[in-house]
């Protein structure tokens, strides 16, 4: 019987893992000149880069991070409104309250005949002197009975400076409607949120379109014209929706006008979003996007988009 020829061991077959069935072989090279040219066209096709820019940008990533920090801070100092009360605790409350309306009108019933006995006079300074004692004035009560608002001042102010018909299409969340049209004024071409906001510290201006154009005018003309901490969105909301396709963009029919902050939903998506891009990096932005949505972006132009855009839902906490 002939020995077996010995078989070199990068010529043995390795029998094949189904749990590795799907996975495909992919070797990093690192940083390489087909990389840089891919990078190096997205930028050109997606940023408008100029030398002689005398404003400061800043990227959506960043953007988005401040947005999220920002609501949940104004959660923490007005938190959201008490759940809605079930059948059995509605009759609870409805019976709890009509028992203390009738002590309320008893109480009213004792004050009155008490200034009628004793005098009216007697009893407002008695009042007067235990509210001076408490430290409580009259001023303090006019004060007290206007509340202060709770929510913080935001340190951002975006403003889109498309026509109010594409704002009104879509656009990004806590964004304001600003006409690039209207810097054309001699006066009053600034509204009360702009000079409230105007070269404060912590505070910023970012301007934004759907590709640069108009928003690059738009702060080159503030800029010289005293604004020192306006920012131009890179890529505008068209890098916007490649980046975060949901949660961000408020579309047709969304309830634009009545939101006033995010949802917590839409905080949590805003998040995960956010750690997707960071590991995923600047390139290959248009690949993450799809087929469908990359064409209708393209399609559309910036014209007309969001029209056939879904309405904001809060599906991260089960919200609709």
């Amino acid at each position: 019987m002939k020995p077996k020829p010995k078989v070199s061991a990068l010529d043995k077959k390795i029998a094949p893992n189904p749990k590795y069935r799907n996975v495909e072989t992919t070797i990093d090279t690192g940083n390489n000149l087909r990389k840089k040219l891919e990078l190096l066209e997205e930028r050109s096709q997606l940023y408008k880069f100029r030398n002689d820019e005398v404003f400061r940008r800043v990227n959506v990533n960043n953007l988005v991070r401040l947005m999220v920090e920002q609501t949940k801070l104004e959660y923490q100092l007005e938190p959201p409104a008490a759940r809605q009360p079930r059948e059995g605790e509605e009759d609870e409350r409805s019976e709890f309250a009509d028992s203390a309306t009738e002590e309320l009108e008893w109480d009213t019933r004792v004050e009155e005949v008490a200034r009628a006995v004793m005098g009216g006079s007697r009893l407002g300074t008695a009042r007067s002197v235990a509210s001076v004692a408490q430290g409580v004035g009259e001023l303090d009560r006019e004060e007290q009975a206007a509340p202060a608002p709770a929510t913080a001042a935001r340190p951002f102010l975006l403003l889109d400076v498309r026509d109010p018909e594409d704002w009104e299409r879509g656009h990004m969340v806590y964004s304001s409607s600003y006409t690039h049209t209207r810097l054309n004024r001699a006066f009053d071409y600034e509204t009360r949120e702009m000079l409230r906001a105007k070269n404060q510290p912590g505070s910023i201006i970012v301007l934004l379109d759907w590709d640069e154009t108009l928003a690059s005018r738009v702060a080159t003309t503030l800029t010289q014209r005293g604004y020192e901490n306006v920012f131009l969105l890179s890529g505008g909301l068209r890098v916007a929706e490649l980046k975060f396709p949901e949660a961000l963009l408020v579309g047709a029919g969304g309830g634009a006008e009545e939101l006033t902050r995010l949802g917590e939903g839409d905080v949590v998506l805003l998040e995960r979003q956010l750690e997707e891009n960071i590991r995923s990096g600047e390139s290959r932005l248009t690949s993450r996007a799809g087929p469908g949505r990359a064409s209708r972006s393209s399609s559309l132009g910036g014209r007309g988009w969001g029209r056939d855009l879904p309405a904001r839902t809060s599906t991260a906490l089960g919200r609709t």
